[in-house]
């Protein structure tokens, strides 16, 4: 019984052991014949197939060979079983006989005489058994057939491949490849003659007795030449194992071609007649030079701009390629997301240079849009299709005055909070205290800081606004006076602590507390009346916004009501479709007016203003519109347009109501200056008339006697004018020392200018020069005397000294000259007002008590504007500057006229009248800008500072002065007598000389 069951055992693991070593054999040739394919196209995965089909194989081997052979065959008991399970005639007696055997040694619990009876029945029983039928052959026939299949096929894909199994050495051989690729050569020199791609524009090229190196661009079309070292029947290339075939001349010439197509090597190889490889030469490198694409460079713009709708961009560029450009195109993409292609010229060769003007006004752009572009250049490579090259992505922005307009408010309102927040820190302060803390005083120092950099700030910003295109002037000039007010009074205020510190509280009219109190106080009353002021024109601008949303809205339901009447009219599918556009427009701009009244509403603070209603209840009504559109019932949807209309206008109404809700006592203060400045400028244009005449026939006397009395002196004087130039070019440079240059030059001007006055008999003009001319001369005389005086102290030789004196009594002498000739002019004008009749004198004292009245209206005006200045920063420190030069010009005409001098009386009444046109018209400017229909709300002047963004042209007339002997008039003449000494052609010269004389007449 043991042995049967030891031979079932034994032919147990024979099987689990030939049918683990088969099913290895089975994976292992399955591996092998996956990675024999894939070995010339990926040979990495090649070897990883490989690998694992051996790590396979021997997992196989071993947990079909080893443990289950160990598992299954390795207990007698479970033999038993099995012996039991395949032959039914044993049963279970060979398992319960195994067990009787092992228990015969236990204490006798059973027969011992009947169990051995039993077991030797059971072995002549067995011995009977063949243990064959017992273990099931049919999983090793399956095991076997399986390896047999694996390794057929194996062997037809070596039989029938053109290389066999060789690409598999390949892999499991490194060591041979790497003695592959120091093969020795097989062939001599190579000569290769490159034949390039058409498109490049190249003359084929020959290399001789090169190593065989390739280096070409993709395309090039290689013609190779060498000859073996040997007799040989057949030959061919290996190109990155690809084969190409040579051919073979004379039994060891070969030539043959190849295309570039990418970089690897390659290898010429030697075949017997049946095609099998006999040896191959090394490995030779093959580099494929790939068509770089092109390279584009926009040199302009250099940045991204602002344009106007219709305006052009200038765009210059560079485009370059290594071989040559087929096109070059400008890529855009407008607002409406396509994008569109421009031809730009371009010219021919691998270089390409170009200005074009790229005119907009065909896009019908709006304003805020924003266009992207950038330009493409594309080569002419014909293998690999055009290479693509761009240059930087750029945009322009379509200029948008709205959008200035909010940006100016958003900096504004910044500004207003941070006067919100000053104001607040002062009212909090303990400036105003009776009793102050030395330390929360001194801590009050950081506030007047932040007022000093808050006002610097609100002027800076005006100034930056003044530079915008379409700048709201109310705004810079708010900034700008607002500005210049909170730094006076923050100086103030400043000064005051100072004091306040280094002194204490003294009792008395100067109480330095007291002081600072007063003020803390002044700062706090004007910074909220500022803040008010700032605070309403920020509401303005931002209802005139909504009110210009609403207009445009107005603007379109009007269109789409005339389209509707046309479709009505016509019935044309056209208009259907422009109709449901426009409603598509209505609805875009409703969206913006909804989207930006609810912005406003967060923000102006007026509580009379319901900014959030505007355009609630558009979009239901437009929606019926279109869906009555859309059905066709166009009377019905006119209908609706037409209360939409309705609509529209009420809140126009509610805009302009709330644009015309004002300050009334500012208003009428306003206006009242307005009017009395108004007054003041006809009156004083009246007197100034009067006065004209009166100096016109006072002009034509004085020519007269100038005439006459000039003729007599005018020699005399041009002698003693040459004289003392000539005196003044005999200088040489150190004779009158260092300092001398400047007055030695300003004397030879005066002297030219003073020669050129002459020959116009213009003698005021010259007496006015002489003067200035013996200033210099004074001054001359001067330093010559220190030099000769600094020459004897010094003990400078003889002839120095001599020489020294010399010049210094020679410039004392011309000193004197000069101031002879100014002496004989001035003697030629007669005291002033001696040459009017008794009637004339009377009438310019008249116009004297006149032009008095006038100055006395001039200080009510500086009163009424300081007035008007407390209730808000209407007029800036210019403005002011500019009445009371006013005033001061007013009172210097009244001395002039009192003391019988209309023409200097009329010069400055002239100044008078200009700087009070300039105030009226800028009060006009913002009468018209203050309210629509002229009702004039009170907006602040820039008052003088117009032009600050040096785009305007002042609209004030330019009267050419006449012969005045006022200063302004002299330095205007001067300019001119300067002009003629420059020189003109000589065809021109009488002309100019002529036309320069009568001016100055």
């Amino acid at each position: 019984m043991e042995r049967f069951v030891d031979a079932v055992r034994r032919r147990q693991r024979r099987a689990f052991l030939l049918q683990g070593a088969l099913h290895a054999l089975a994976a292992l040739a399955f591996a092998t014949l996956g990675a024999t394919l894939l070995a010339r196209a990926a040979p990495l995965a090649a070897r990883a197939v490989l690998i694992a089909g051996a790590c396979v194989a021997l997992g196989l081997f071993v947990l079909r060979g080893l443990v289950q052979a160990r598992r299954r065959a390795g207990d007698e008991f479970r033999t038993a079983r099995l012996v039991a399970a395949r032959l039914p005639g044993v049963s279970l007696d060979l398992l319960a006989a195994l067990e009787l055997r092992a228990a015969l040694g236990s204490p006798d619990s059973f027969s011992q005489e009947l169990a051995r009876a039993y077991l030797s029945g059971t072995d002549a029983r067995a011995a009977a058994l063949d243990a064959r039928h017992v273990v099931d052959g049919r999983p090793t026939r399956v095991a076997l057939l399986l390896a047999v299949g694996a390794l057929v096929l194996l062997g037809l894909l070596a039989l029938l491949s053109p290389q066999g199994l060789r690409p598999l050495w390949g892999l499991l051989l490194p060591a041979e490849a790497g003695r592959a690729s120091v093969r020795e050569p097989i062939t001599g020199d190579v000569e290769l003659t490159y034949r390039y791609p058409a498109y490049m524009g190249l003359v084929p090229r020959t290399v001789s007795g090169s190593g065989g190196e390739i280096a070409a661009p993709v395309g090039t079309v290689v013609e190779l030449r060498t000859r073996s070292d040997r007799p040989v029947v057949q030959a061919g290339l290996l190109v990155n194992g690809e084969p190409v075939p040579l051919r073979v001349d004379n039994g060891r010439d070969l030539s043959g071609t190849l295309v570039v197509r990418k970089s690897g090597t390659y290898a010429v190889a030697f075949y017997n007649k049946s095609g099998r490889e006999l040896v191959r030469g090394p490995e030779v490198t093959l580099t494929a030079e790939p068509d770089a694409p092109p390279q584009v460079s926009l040199l302009l713009p250099a940045s991204d701009l602002e344009v106007d709708p219709s305006g052009e961009v200038v765009l210059r560029w560079e485009a370059t390629d290594d071989h040559g450009l087929s096109a070059l195109e400008l890529v855009f993409q407008p607002p409406s997301g396509t994008e569109t292609r421009l031809p730009l010229p371009l010219e021919e060769g691998r270089r390409s240079q170009g200005t074009w003007r790229w005119g907009l006004a065909s896009l019908k752009l709006a304003p805020g849009d924003r266009v992207s572009y950038f330009l493409e250049a594309r080569d002419n490579d014909a293998v690999d299709g055009p290479q693509k090259g761009t240059s930087r992505s750029q945009s322009f922005h379509v200029y948008s005055a709205a959008e200035h307009r909010q940006e100016a408010v958003r900096k504004l309102q910044a500004l207003w909070e941070r006067m919100v927040t000053h104001l607040a820190d002062r009212m909090e302060g303990p400036d105003r205290a009776h009793t102050r803390d030395l330390a929360a005083v001194t801590s009050q120092t950081r506030v007047d800081e932040s007022g000093h950099a808050l006002a610097s700030d609100l002027v800076a910003t005006s100034h930056q606004l003044s530079r915008e295109r379409d700048r709201q002037e109310a705004l810079v000039a708010a900034a700008a006076n607002i500005g210049e007010r909170l730094g006076r009074s923050v100086r103030t205020t400043s000064e005051a602590r100072r004091f306040y510190l280094r002194f204490g509280s003294r009792p008395g009219e100067n109480d330095p507390a007291t002081r600072l109190s007063r003020a803390a106080f002044e700062e706090i009353a004007q910074v909220e009346r500022d803040v008010l002021y700032l605070e309403s024109l920020l509401d303005r601008q931002r209802v005139e916004e909504i009110r210009e949303l609403t207009q445009a809205l107005s603007r379109d339901q009007r269109e789409l009501a005339q389209l509707i009447e046309r479709f009505q009219q016509t019935k044309d599918p056209a208009l259907r479709e422009q109709m449901l556009r426009q409603v598509a427009g209505l609805r875009q701009r409703m969206n913006e007016l909804m989207r930006r009244s609810l912005e406003l509403a967060r923000t102006v603070h007026d509580e009379h203003f319901n900014a959030e209603s505007l355009g609630q209840s558009m979009p239901s009504t437009l929606d019926e519109i279109e869906k009555l559109l859309h059905e066709g019932k166009t009377q019905e949807a006119l209908a609706k347009l037409q209360q939409l209309q309705a609509q529209t206008e009420g809140q126009l109404r509610s805009a302009d109501e709330q644009l015309e809700r004002v300050d009334p006592e500012l208003v009428k203060r306003f206006r009242d200056f307005a009017d009395a400045l108004k007054d003041t400028h006809d009156e004083q244009a009246r007197v100034a008339s009067e006065t004209k005449r009166l100096r016109d026939r006072y002009r034509d006397q004085m020519r007269e006697r100038l005439r006459d009395k000039g003729a007599a002196v005018k020699e005399q004087i041009r002698r003693d004018l040459e004289a003392v130039a000539q005196d003044y070019k005999k200088i040489h440079p150190g004779e009158l020392g260092p300092r001398s240059d400047r007055a030695l030059e300003n004397a030879q001007s005066e002297l030219d200018n003073l020669r050129s006055a002459l020959r116009s008999d213009d003698f005021d003009l010259a007496s006015e020069s002489a003067r200035a001319a013996g200033q210099a001369a004074d001054e001359i005389a001067r330093d010559a005397e220190q030099q000769r005086a600094l020459q004897e102290a010094y003990r400078n030789p003889g002839e120095v000294r001599d020489q020294s004196k010399r010049v210094a009594q020679r410039m004392e002498q011309d000193a004197q000259k000069m101031h002879d000739i100014q002496r004989s002019l001035q003697q030629l004008f007669p005291p002033a007002g001696a040459q009017l009749s008794a009637q004339d004198r009377q009438r310019v004292q008249q116009l004297g008590q006149e032009q008095r009245a006038l100055e006395h209206r001039a200080r009510d005006l500086m009163q009424k504007m300081e007035q008007l200045n407390k209730l808000a920063p209407l007029f800036g420190e210019q403005g002011a500057e500019k009445l009371q030069q006013v005033s001061e010009r007013m009172a210097s005409a009244r001395d002039r006229l009192e003391g019988r001098d209309p023409s200097r009386g009329y010069g400055d009444q002239k100044s008078a009248l200009d700087g009070l046109e300039q105030l009226q018209q800028q009060l006009q400017q913002a009468q018209r800008a203050g309210g629509h229909g002229g009702q004039g709300f009170p907006l602040p002047m820039l008052a003088g500072s117009q032009g600050e963004g040096g785009n305007e042209v002042s609209p004030q007339k330019v009267e050419i002065p006449d012969a005045d002997p006022g200063a302004a008039f002299r330095d205007f003449r001067k300019d001119l007598l300067e002009a003629m000494k420059q020189g003109t052609p000589e065809r021109y010269r009488e002309q100019v000389k002529s036309y320069y004389e009568e001016l100055v007449k």
